[in-house]
This record gives C-alpha cells, sequence and structure tokens, in this order.
C-alpha cells in the first residue's frame, strides 16, 4: 500500500507531476508485490507433502522408545509418509499394467516381512507362481519403487546432491 510518508515526500507542484509519482508509485507497488509473491519463502515452490492425507502413522512404537528426538520422530514419520504413497503409486503403476502379481509379491516379501520368512519359491508356491516368476515380479516392483520413490523426494529438494542424501536417509543406505 501507498504508505502517508510517500505522499509527503511529494512535492506538489502541477497535476501533470502528481500524475508521474503516482504512476511511479504504482508501478514500484506492483513490482514489489510481483516479487514478494514470487519469492521462496517457507520452501519456495516446493511441492507439499501432507503426512495426514499420505495414510495413517503408527505413532504407537514411536512412543515406546522415549529416547526418540522430536527429529527422529519425524523422520520416522515422513519415512512412512513416503513409503505409504510409494506403495500406493506402485500399485496403481503395476495393476494398469496388468502386472498385479508382481505388487503382490514384492507387498509380501519386501513389506511384510516374508524375506526374513520365505524364500521366493515358498512364496510361489503361496501365489502359484514358479520360483523364477517371483524373481521376476520382485525385480520388476523394485525398480519401478524406487523410480516412484525417487519422483516423491525430488519433488521436495532443490539440489540433486539434496536428493542423493534424502534417498540415502530414507532407504538407510
Amino acid at each position: 500500500m501507498l504508505e502517508r510518508h510517500l505522499m509527503q515526500s511529494f512535492e506538489r507542484r502541477d497535476g501533470s507531476g502528481f500524475r508521474a509519482f503516482l504512476r511511479t508509485a504504482i508501478t514500484r507497488f506492483m513490482v514489489d508485490e510481483r516479487r514478494g509473491a514470487q519469492r521462496d519463502k517457507r520452501g519456495g515452490g516446493a511441492a507439499v507433502l501432507s503426512l495426514d492425507a499420505l495414510g495413517a502413522v503408527d505413532f504407537e512404537p514411536m512412543r515406546d522408545g522415549a529416547s526418540l528426538s522430536a527429529e527422529q520422530m519425524f523422520d520416522l514419520a515422513w519415512n512412512e509418509a513416503v513409503m505409504n504413497e510409494a506403495m500406493a503409486r506402485l500399485r496403481q503403476q503395476l495393476l494398469a499394467r496388468g502386472q498385479g502379481t508382481a505388487f503382490e509379491v514384492f507387498r509380501r516379501y519386501d513389506f511384510e516381512g516374508g524375506s526374513a520368512e520365505l524364500s521366493y519359491a515358498e512364496l510361489g508356491r503361496a501365489l502359484s507362481m514358479t520360483e523364477r516368476q517371483v524373481k521376476h515380479g520382485i525385480g520388476l516392483a523394485r525398480a519401478a519403487f524406487r523410480d516412484i520413490v525417487t519422483e516423491i523426494v525430488s519433488g521436495y529438494v532443490e539440489d540433486p546432491a539434496e536428493l542423493g542424501a534424502e534417498l540415502k536417509a530414507l532407504f538407510g543406505v
């Protein structure tokens, strides 16, 4: 807005001088407004990830670990939100391509802890698949999952070096 001290600084002469003054003041105001709208505030143009919208985050395990800091709790919630979003996208993508079995194998083996309990052959028997089909499905889904997670995280970082660090932190590598 035009402030009073601006009006006080104007020297009253003729009408055309006032119009020029007013035009300049309004132009400067508009430039400031545009600059302010484009300014990178609180993350700039980065996409916003709603932890609530991406699925229920289970804070129960976090409560048991009284030694966890607020930052560690946030990191856990962030990781879970990203993984939930990635799993939803992966499911949608693979189902759309007619590869729902690849998603099911990946979900059971990598996300439900089946890798600790089941071999490829055992999982294949449970899903009426060969061991080779299980291996292929897991490989296909893992590659797509990595791409999806990379896409999600890249929406929140500006620098490619930050992307690598975020992915390392997310996958614990």
